[in-house]
């Protein structure tokens, strides 16, 4: 290989330095460029974050929304068994999930003396029932905390009636508050008080920790202070399993029942028909003899009643009471009662008739 001839004075590429001021330029670009790149890549994590957090949020709504599904389905259908326990504190009685308070509200010996509380709603106009509350205040006050429900026992200074005792708390002038401890039930040495079911504040948002707990709580408190409620103005303190307000969740229509009496002189069938619904949780109804048309022209001579629940009963006034004959409707094991206070009696129908009210 022949060696290849020099050439002299061969041109040389002449590449111009950059100036002092074009290096600095670039520096600038070129971190523009990466901190564009840079936070490209942090948008976009912070952007994958937070779908990621939505969807776990969205996760934890849906788990929640089961969770309070589940709770009001077990609620609304308090069967129970082995393989389904009762929510909360609830006891499975005979197949229902029942407020465990048999048993327990005129049991004196659970009530712990607490000067803490104050029974009444607050001064009122009524100076009869002020001048007691001045006296109740300030001796003996004894509470049993039932499931959330709050039962107060003082004593009977005055030695005044059920009928007084329980009358005050339809009394505007001697509770006109509200809140407060109110009467329940007096005895002959004692007079029973109870509290309403708070939240202590607002109620529970479903985002907050614990909130299905919390609406069992809740819940429990409300069976049981509708169950002692029902108990103690019956006389007796037996379980009842599911809120009568509950069962009578249907307007403006007509439902049949089927009845059954606890004598044969209490007829055995008839239709119901809702003729109104008022305040209060107050239900009034038409009570129809066998064999009637509801929309018929005639009617048993002693045919239209009102129905209320025992707490919408409690809360009319006395005047009102016996101005028709009434049906207050219970609950007794897992069946609708209802306990006929007639007026007027028909024929050869007892004075207290219990019904057992079977919806088809």
């Amino acid at each position: 290989m022949e060696n290849q001839p020099i050439v002299e004075n061969q041109p040389v590429l002449d590449i111009p330095k950059p100036k002092k001021g074009h290096t600095v330029l670039a520096v600038i670009i070129s971190v523009i460029a990466t901190a564009a790149i840079a936070g490209g890549g942090v948008y976009f994590w912070q952007n994958l974050q937070l779908q990621t957090a939505e969807e776990n949020l969205t996760n934890a709504k849906q788990s929640l929304q089961q969770q309070i599904d589940d709770l009001t389905a077990r609620l609304e259908s308090p069967e129970c068994s082995t393989a389904e326990p009762c929510l909360g504190d609830f006891v499975c009685d005979k197949g229902k999930c029942v407020a465990p308070v048999a048993d327990q509200v005129e049991n004196w010996s659970l009530y712990q003396e607490n000067t803490g509380v104050q029974v009444g709603s607050g001064k009122c106009s009524n100076q009869e029932f002020n001048s007691f509350l001045d006296q109740a205040n300030s001796g003996s006050r004894k509470t049993l905390n039932l499931y959330g429900v709050i039962l107060v026992v003082t004593p009977n200074y005055n030695s005044w009636t059920n009928e007084k005792f329980v009358g005050f708390g339809n009394d505007n002038t001697a509770f006109c508050n509200v809140g407060g401890f109110s009467p329940l039930r007096a005895y002959s040495d004692k007079l029973l008080w109870v509290g309403g079911c708070g939240t202590g504040g607002a109620a529970p948002e479903p985002e907050e920790p614990g909130y299905v707990e919390k609406m069992a709580a809740l819940a429990l408190c409300e069976q049981t202070l509708t169950d002692i409620r029902y108990q103690l103005s019956s006389g007796t303190i037996t379980p009842t399993e599911k809120k009568i307000e509950e069962y009578l969740l249907f307007q403006d229509d007509t439902y049949n029942f089927r009845i059954t009496g606890t004598t044969k002189s209490c007829a055995d069938y008839y239709d119901v028909k809702i003729m109104e619904s008022s305040e209060n949780s107050i239900k009034s109804y038409g009570i129809f003899a066998p064999g009637s048309k509801v929309w018929g022209t005639e009617f048993p001579a002693w045919g239209e009643y009102s129905i209320y629940t025992q707490a919408a009963y409690d809360k009319l006034p006395s005047g009102e009471m016996l101005s028709k004959p009434q049906i207050i409707l219970h609950l007794k094991n897992g069946d609708l009662l209802a306990w006929w206070q007639p007026q007027d009696s028909p024929p050869d129908m007892p004075q207290d008739c219990w019904f057992n009210f079977e919806r088809f």
